[in-house]
């Protein structure tokens, strides 16, 4: 942001500051204010200022903060999601000073009704120093707490350090190792990749369509349409995708970047279409029915897009990415509660527990930008926290470098330029410049310019916190994602897990270069790809890969059973399918569905073969038949994924079906995937872990057939 943007914003900010001044905002009731109702000037204030000492009105109650109260001072600090528990210790502590402190500790309900929990005063004087007082909560699950600090002096101050503790930080979860009831190998494939919750994300305001929706096509509400609206004025226009003419905006809104024309009232669903939920619970619900048997999730988030949101309507959720991943998670476990064929699962023997009564087995994870940040205290305690709520896998990186490592190189400038809020405040200084410079540099202007890509690589590596960050997810028996890491960063988790006996990484949601057509897919993707150095790491830790269901064009794999004559189809990614399963991969699903990200299209109809351009697309489209009807055999979704593509994960039994049936393409790998996803998380609580060394497949070493059948249509 440039200082006349910044300086253009003070209005806002000015109003921001005034409504919490305001009488309301400061309202007599001693539990203070804690109601929650985010604008844009509220988001675009509480993101420059985080969430430290010197932010005016509440701050975000999280794990570990610290503060000073004076001058008659009243500090409140309120959660911004409800408790997922029913017990929780606050402990205060008094560092310094010599004010005399009333606290007073209380819960809000969803209504807004607040009840007071404990009040105990802090003693003035130094002699009061380093107490600490410490009370435990009960009855609070689905209720906020909140704590409010009131000075008794004018000219005394009081230091003090405040910390919510759950039950369980800190302790390694133990599973219980027993077998299922019906052991075995699991059969059915996985989704490693996926956000399950991502209607709450983005301050709720940009996807439409709640989990619980029993639509399977959720129709656009007012408040998702005036999102919508605002995207337009939001993401600037790029380069045109694939020579169409269509901007990156309308790809975000309607998809018709790749002539795909939809009706926007929510009745005609469309594969490329973002704004949409890809995951309500009858088109989740199809998929488990049908062989989906295990899912990892990602709580995800972008500030900016939660600002927009919040700009175009209030809201009653933080935009700050923890806080929007703690929501997210709730969200999940509400949802697990009323439906008894999702269980969230902790361990891999629990996960196997589930499957075998027939359960769709959810592993959480949490994948933003601002992740464990400073302004939310110890980032190890932090970790502790989402470790207690049940996540198993963490990004500690995402679109932009974080402190713990330098992020991979992709998607769109315009997004990337203002997706982190949380730089504004130092660009005036020139302190902050440095994170948001790396991505405007030279190899964002190439891509903008659809030139060659001269320095691909992000050279921010992982920093000594993020050494210590893996080291604990390690102890913790965490899955390790290598996604969104820059190239010296994997280098660097690498080594650490060379050094921890070979523990597990993977990637969950990525593609692979060598296949990945020339243009502006591969340029856009940049750093974000696997390559075979990435996948030997993958290999020799024993981990697998999550394969993006994205339209991408791909070049043909010669030893490949289906044809490669329907870009950004099922043929497509068939491709590069094929490719990891002949070389004896562990593959899965890793769909990105609810990421704001499309999926491949149709190969028969009026939209087939997205990507293909001009008289290419024409012979393709021609190629493929006509629309085949539903027939005995066929998964459920079948007839939807015949005429619409991938619209959401519904449709993936249909994706294996037709893969497997129709393009001759053997889909042992992907209907073992979930068995593969729990052997190698059950590899990170091995003792005796060593190398892994891949076995040579096919006649020439490496995956290639001497010879093959005809390609299938």
């Amino acid at each position: 942001m440039t200082p006349n943007r910044f300086l253009a914003s003070a209005p806002i900010l000015a109003g921001a500051i005034a409504a919490w001044w305001s009488p309301t905002a400061l309202a007599a009731h001693p539990c203070g204010n804690t109601e929650i109702n985010i604008s844009g000037a509220d988001a675009l204030y509480k993101a420059i200022n985080d969430n430290g000492p010197g932010k005016i009105g509440p701050r975000r109650l999280v794990v570990n903060q610290s503060g000073k109260i004076q001058y008659f001072g009243t500090r409140t600090f309120v959660q911004g999601t409800p408790m997922d528990i029913d017990t929780v210790n606050v402990r205060l502590k008094k560092t310094d000073g010599r004010d005399r402190t009333e606290v007073t500790i209380c819960s809000t309900d969803a209504r807004g009704v607040r009840r007071v929990l404990k009040t105990f005063e802090v003693p003035g004087g130094k002699g009061s120093i380093g107490q600490v007082f410490e009370h435990t909560l009960t009855g609070i699950k689905n209720r906020r707490v909140s704590v409010r600090l009131v000075g008794k002096h004018l000219t005394r101050t009081m230091s003090y350090t405040l910390d919510l503790i759950r039950p369980g930080a800190g302790q390694r979860w133990e599973p219980n190792r027993s077998a299922p009831s019906s052991p075995g190998p699991v059969v059915g494939f996985a989704d490693i990749h996926n956000h399950h919750a991502s209607p709450h994300a983005f301050g709720g305001g940009v996807i439409a369509g709640g989990m619980n929706a029993g639509k399977r096509f959720p129709s656009c509400t007012d408040d998702h349409s005036r999102s919508k609206s605002g995207l337009a004025g939001f993401v600037v226009k790029e380069h045109p995708k694939n020579g169409t003419g269509a901007s990156v905006t309308e790809f975000v809104e309607t998809g018709h970047g790749y002539g795909c024309h939809v009706t926007m009232g929510g009745k005609t669903r469309c594969w490329a279409d973002a704004t949409h939920n890809q995951m309500g619970k009858v088109a989740l619900k199809l998929a488990h029915d049908n062989g989906l048997q295990l899912m990892v999730t990602h709580a995800v988030n972008n500030q900016a897009l939660c600002f927009l949101a919040a700009s175009l309507k209030p809201r009653n959720t933080h935009c700050a990415d923890m806080e929007s991943a703690k929501k997210q998670i709730y969200e999940m476990k509400r949802f697990a509660d009323s439906h008894g064929w999702y269980t969230i699962v902790r361990d891999p023997w629990e996960a196997r527990r589930a499957i075998a009564r027939g359960e769709l087995a959810v592993v959480l994870g949490v994948e933003v930008s601002n992740i464990l940040p400073t302004s939310d205290g110890n980032y190890v305690k932090q970790l502790h926290e989402l470790y207690d709520m049940g996540v198993r896998s963490l990004y500690m990186t995402h679109e932009s470098d974080s402190r713990f490592s330098g992020a991979a190189y992709h998607h769109w400038p315009a997004m990337l330029a203002h997706n982190e809020l949380k730089q504004i405040k130092n660009l005036l200084t020139g302190t902050g410049q440095a994170n948001i410079l790396a991505w405007l540099n030279q190899p964002i202007q190439d891509i903008a310019a659809g030139g060659p890509v001269r320095k691909p690589h992000n050279p921010v590596r992982m920093t000594n916190e993020g050494k210590v960050l893996t080291r604990e997810m390690m102890r913790l028996n965490m899955l390790i994602d290598i996604d969104h890491l820059s190239r010296g960063a994997i280098d660097d988790i690498y080594a650490e897990a060379k050094n921890n006996s070979y523990y597990p990484l993977y990637a969950g949601h990525t593609r692979i270069k060598n296949l990945l057509a020339d243009g502006h897919t591969r340029n856009q993707t940049m750093e974000l790809v696997v390559t075979r150095k990435i996948l030997n790491y993958i290999t020799n830790t024993g981990g697998m890969v999550g394969l993006r269901t994205g339209p991408e064009e791909m070049k043909t794999y010669a030893a490949g059973n289906a044809a490669n004559d329907c870009h950004g189809s099922v043929k497509s990614f068939a491709q590069f399918y094929e490719w990891y399963a002949d070389r004896g991969y562990s593959i899965a699903f890793g769909t990105d569905l609810n990421g704001f990200v499309p999926s491949f299209g149709p190969r028969w109809g009026a939209n087939a073969c997205p990507v293909a351009k001009g008289s290419t697309r024409t012979s393709q489209r021609a190629a493929q038949g006509g629309l085949p009807r539903s027939i005995a055999g066929t998964p459920p979704g079948w007839s939807v994924y015949a005429s619409l593509g991938m619209v959401d994960i519904g449709t993936l039994p249909s994706v294996v079906h037709d893969m497997k049936h129709n393009l001759g393409v053997d889909t042992a790998a992907l209907e073992r995937s979930a068995e593969d996803f729990l052997v190698m998380w059950e590899r990170t609580y091995s003792t005796s872990r060593t190398k892994v060394i891949r076995p040579k497949f096919g006649p020439l070493g490496d995956g290639k057939k001497k010879a093959h059948k005809k390609k299938a249509n």
